[in-house]
């Protein structure tokens, strides 16, 4: 029954592309050394709050799931008996990789889901930690590692790597803190992300307190959503921050939340605004994640912050 289902969603990718590459570092990278053994649905992966690693039937047991041993590198790595998994990756990628470690089956295969909901697939080399990656002519959301199972099909996995699509429009997540005033900051943007580029890619908050500073608060190590400051903090530690701006709207005595948070991320990673920016702000390919924190004296803390935005840097 899954090799029929396999072959009606192969059916309809044949205009997509995978191309094999030899072993690359991605912006993207998982060694699951920090889950649980016995895992076999990871959440989180990539330091990507949207993406997973599954066994196609959690809980189907312990020959599924992260186990100990010496994999291609550490201690821990992902193996399955006579099953399947998919990785759902959090953002489009171009390129994806891994080193495999084939059992008994005859055939492996990697089926990919583009971002247009097409399916294509290619072989899995099955040797003993051996390197399987590949560049996609379209962007890639989905992975499924599948087994001939009727073979025995045991198989595992260790370092994951991708490299994001450039050019994925950014996307926004995560809850905002009402503030003072009972508005809910949003963040947006306008422009394209490019590590090239000195200007063009403004990264914005709109309906804040008028006439009050703010900073852009940005991680490369992923989402999260935690407590903090009567909110959620929504990007993921080590937290990096932009120069303070001034959020303009209706001067004094108005108070009200016509006051709008701006900075050209392109501008500031290239140095034109001040501050320290991460290098990786000037790398294509880096996924990252920012929330806008600023002053509003009556609330909790005496602080609001909006949702947050992840986008991956261009060339």
């Amino acid at each position: 029954m899954k090799s029929l289902v396999l072959l009606v969603m192969l059916s309809a990718g044949a205009s997509a592309q995978a191309t094999w590459t030899p072993p690359f570092s991605g912006a993207l990278f998982d060694s699951f050394e920090t889950y649980s053994l016995g895992s076999d649905c990871l959440a989180n992966f990539f330091n990507n709050g949207s993406s997973t690693f599954c066994s196609c039937w959690p809980g189907a047991g312990t020959t599924v799931g992260v186990v100990a041993g010496p994999g291609h590198s550490g201690n821990r790595f992902y193996a399955a008996g006579a099953d399947c998994a998919d990785m759902t990756l959090g953002v489009p990628v171009r390129r994806v990789g891994f080193w495999f470690y084939g059992g008994s089956a005859q055939t492996y295969t990697a089926v990919f889901r583009d971002a247009a909901g097409n399916w294509f697939s290619e072989p899995i080399l099955p040797a003993n930690w051996g390197w399987n990656g590949w560049d996609f002519s379209v962007p890639v959301e989905l992975v499924w590692i599948d087994s001939d199972y009727q073979s025995g099909g045991g198989w595992s996995v260790d370092d994951l790597t991708a490299d994001p699509w450039p050019g994925a429009p950014p996307v926004k997540y995560c809850t905002a803190k009402q503030n003072s005033l009972a508005c809910l900051p949003d963040i947006n943007w306008s422009g394209t992300s490019s590590a090239s580029a000195t200007s063009g890619f403004q990264v914005r908050c709109l309906g804040v307190r008028n006439q009050k500073v703010g900073l852009l608060f940005y991680s490369v190590s992923g989402r999260q959503a935690v407590p903090y400051q009567g909110g959620t903090l929504c990007v993921q530690w080590v937290i990096k921050r932009t120069p303070g701006v001034n959020s303009g709207g209706s001067a004094p005595p108005a108070n009200n939340c016509t006051g709008v948070y701006a900075i050209d991320m392109n501008a500031f990673a290239a140095g034109a605004l001040g501050g320290n920016p991460m290098p990786a702000l000037s790398s294509p390919g880096t996924v990252v994640d920012c929330q806008w924190w600023g002053r509003d004296p009556p609330a909790s803390f005496g602080t609001t912050l909006s949702n947050a935005l992840e986008f991956t840097i261009g060339p």
